[in-house]
């Protein structure tokens, strides 16, 4: 939580000015749902996005529990069309399944890439997954993403968006796909429910459910916390988590 916590201290710091402060376009983020968002973060500004989570998946050989604790993705405003994004996460895993069980813990991998703004409520985003961080959690290999994002006003409150998806990593390929419902509750506080769908090919499916809550602390610092299931299985997993957002002013 430390990098969070700086973060927080540094926005309130710079959050001094209330004439900057009624300049600021909204804010607009891509956490904590796994929806990408179709928005840019605006020309000149730069934005971080962190959190930790809590996860649990069963697997075969037994049950895997994931604790992220420094999940972070740096987005800068490099034009109207164009914004660049480099994210990774410190993880700490335990596999249990045998006697002894094990444990692991590192940079779960990086990953650096472009949002390009297609239209009105559009945006593709290119991603290539760096092989960088313990060898027991990153990809193997690099592997680059597409996403095409699209959101859309339902009314003067609600807001539905998506995203489709696939990524490649040496002969194998994986698709998804998510759909969100997000609500205005009050001027600072934000709602969703979400949907998620993917598949590697020739895989069994995984679909997840996925709800949560925004919390806008002021026009440049907003809180968040999120909480999902996965679906249709005999043994489900599940996933809690919380985070900060902040965009820095010129």
């Amino acid at each position: 939580m430390r990098p969070v916590l700086a973060v927080m201290l540094a926005v309130l710091i710079l959050h001094g000015a209330p004439g900057a402060r009624a300049q600021e376009p909204e804010l607009s983020t891509d956490r904590p749902d796994l929806t990408e968002s179709a928005a840019l973060v605006p020309t000149g500004l730069w934005q971080i996005e962190s959190g930790l989570a809590r996860e649990r998946v069963a697997e075969d050989s037994g049950e895997l529990r994931r604790l992220a604790v420094a999940e972070m993705l740096v987005r800068i405003g490099l034009s109207e069309s164009v914004e660049a994004r480099i994210g990774g996460g410190y993880v700490h895993q335990r596999q249990s399944g045998d006697s002894a069980g094990s444990s692991d813990a590192g940079l779960a991998g990086v990953m650096a890439g472009v949002k390009l703004r297609l239209g009105e409520g559009f945006a593709a985003l290119a991603h290539i997954h760096l092989p960088i961080g313990h060898a027991n959690m990153r990809l193997p290999d690099f592997a680059p993403e597409l996403v095409l994002a699209a959101e859309t006003p339902l009314d003067g409150w609600l807001e539905l968006s998506g995203n489709v998806g696939g990524l490649w990593l040496q002969d194998e390929a994986g698709v998804f796909a998510t759909v969100a419902l997000g609500a205005d509750v009050t001027e600072s506080l934000g709602a969703f429910v979400e949907g998620f769908w993917g598949t590697a090919i020739g895989e069994t499916p995984l679909l997840q459910a996925e709800c949560g809550l925004t919390y806008l602390l002021a026009s440049n610092l907003q809180l968040d916390c999120t909480g999902g299931v996965t679906l249709f299985e005999s043994d489900p997993g599940w996933f809690l988590g919380m985070g900060v957002s902040v965009r820095f002013p010129r």
